[in-house]
């Protein structure tokens, strides 16, 4: 071989491979993407695509597509690798709208929940939710526009009906998180709206029952029904489900077992609600006078769901208030609230719903403070006394005692005290001439009178004219004798006069003052 050539061959330098963008592999005549999926690593082919520098690029810009898609949770395995063996483990989906979401959720909620419960989700959804956000899709919900919705154009709607609302949306989304279809809970950093503190209770006061209960009117029936109310303390819903069949005349009790709520019987929300109740005198004399109106009257048949829908029990029932002008059950609120308000201004009692009989009955029990807020709060049917005092109770300030008299009263028990010399010996004057001449009159008939100025003996030691004023507390009554208990004597002296015959009642007494 020629030396010039050697030389040639031996000072060319080898090829150098070109660097390959990041996730980007050549396996053999195969350009390979790799990437991370729901924290696994996958390589997959790119079918049909030879090995070119034009090739490498495009497999790069696809490789940043399917980041992103899996980072917006809207990556679909199957239907970009569909000749994939993982195609099968994630099976193609389309992503649903919070719209779609919402409609599901809805669904669900009705096997669970009760009708009134599903009604309000309804047009929460209907009017609020799926009008601004039901044509979007979860990974496209910002947390800055959500914040800026609920502040600015729901700021109209008071507190409670905002929170209630978002309710529904916070479900969705939250269930969008755990399914892995979102990676992040835009509502995790958003906080429900802080309600003012302030209690519902708006209760009637002693003068303004009264003035309820004696406005004649010829609805007889809701008339019984708000005495009975005010003084057993249910709820609206489970007054109009009572049934003469809850009643138990020999113990004057009654049993919450249902509840009507948008003209939809159920049971109580929770164990509590379910109780037996004692009846007080007042709610049982309305119960009296209501059974010469509906007692008689043949039974209606109703459909009552179990707890979580699964069943539906049928029973046959002789409601107990009716509506006096229809003859019917009463299955709203509503329907009352026009008889409610002309009775209330006809009584002259300033306008409250009609709820407030049983705010009534709980405020009343709590302004006496006589009973235990745990005993009133378990009447009412709640599971803590927390519910009695935000919504229930409030301290009606017309029945209450005059609790101000009573505690100027408990702090001056005690006299009050002199503050001179001068006028404590005033004082002690003043005590010497009213004692003084009512026990000399009594000396005359006694043999061996006391001597006034020298008082001496017993445990008791030397006592003064000021131990014989009297006293309303037993210890110290005995202390004109010198005693310190009251064992020693059978009676104790009731009267400044009657220590002038302790030496009769006590030969002891009197061998000691013969002695000096």
């Amino acid at each position: 071989m020629d030396k010039r050539n050697s030389e040639s061959m031996t000072s060319k330098k080898p090829k150098q491979k070109k660097k390959l963008p990041p996730g980007i592999r050549i396996h053999g005549r195969k350009i390979r993407i790799d990437f991370m999926y729901q924290n696994k690593r996958y390589r997959e082919p790119l079918i049909g695509l030879k090995v070119t520098d034009a090739n490498i690029k495009m497999a790069a810009r696809k490789r940043d597509a399917i980041l992103y898609a899996i980072e917006t949770q809207t990556f679909d395995y199957a239907k970009e690798f569909p000749n994939s063996r993982h195609a099968k483990l994630f099976p193609s989906i389309t992503p649903k709208s919070v719209g779609e979401a919402l409609d599901d959720w809805l669904k669900l909620k009705q096997k669970k929940c009760a009708v009134s419960t599903v009604r309000g989700y309804e047009k929460d959804i209907r009017r609020y939710l799926k009008p601004r956000w039901g044509h979007y899709y979860f990974p496209q919900l910002k947390k800055t526009e959500l914040e800026y919705w609920i502040e600015i154009d729901l700021g109209h709607l008071a507190i409670k009906t905002i929170n209630n609302l978002l309710a529904p949306f916070r479900f969705v989304v939250k269930d969008a998180f755990l399914d892995g279809v979102i990676g992040k809970d835009p509502f995790a950093r958003i906080p429900y709206l802080e309600k003012e503190e302030t209690t519902e209770a708006d209760p009637f006061s002693g003068e303004e029952l009264y003035r309820l209960l004696n406005t004649p009117t010829h609805r007889i029936q809701e008339l019984n029904y708000i005495e009975f109310a005010c003084f057993s303390g249910v709820s609206v819903s489970e007054g109009f489900a009572l049934a003469w069949e809850d009643v138990d005349w020999v113990n004057r009790t009654i049993t919450i077992n249902r509840a009507c709520v948008l003209g939809e019987y159920k049971r109580p929300k929770n164990d509590k609600r379910r109780r037996t109740l004692k009846l007080f005198d007042q709610a049982y004399e309305a119960l009296k006078r209501q059974k010469a109106l509906t007692f008689m009257l043949p039974p209606a048949e109703v459909e009552i769901p179990e707890k979580r829908n699964k069943r539906v029990t049928t029973e046959k029932l002789r409601f107990i208030f009716l509506n006096t002008l229809t003859g019917k059950p009463h299955t709203d609120s509503k329907e009352t609230n026009v008889l409610w308000a002309t009775h209330l201004r006809k009584a002259g009692v300033r306008h409250r719903g009609i709820n407030q009989c049983r705010h009534t009955f709980a405020s009343r029990l709590l302004t006496t403070g006589r009973y235990p807020e745990k005993w009133i709060a378990n009447y009412l049917g709640h599971t803590s006394t927390a519910m009695l005092h935000k919504h229930y109770g409030k301290f009606i300030e017309a029945d209450a005692p005059d609790l101000e008299k009573q505690a100027s009263e408990d702090l001056n028990l005690l006299p009050p005290k002199p503050s001179t010399q001068e006028d404590i010996a005033t004082e002690r004057d003043e005590e010497s001439q009213n004692l003084v001449p009512n026990l000399s009159q009594k000396q005359k008939n006694v043999k061996n009178p006391i001597k006034i100025n020298r008082l001496h003996g017993g445990e008791g030691g030397i006592r003064t004219l000021e131990a014989f004023r009297l006293t309303h507390f037993p210890g110290v009554l005995l202390r004109p004798l010198g005693h310190l208990t009251r064992g020693y004597t059978n009676r104790p002296p009731l009267y400044t006069s009657d220590c002038a015959n302790a030496t009769a009642r006590h030969p002891a007494n009197g061998r000691r003052n013969r002695r000096r």
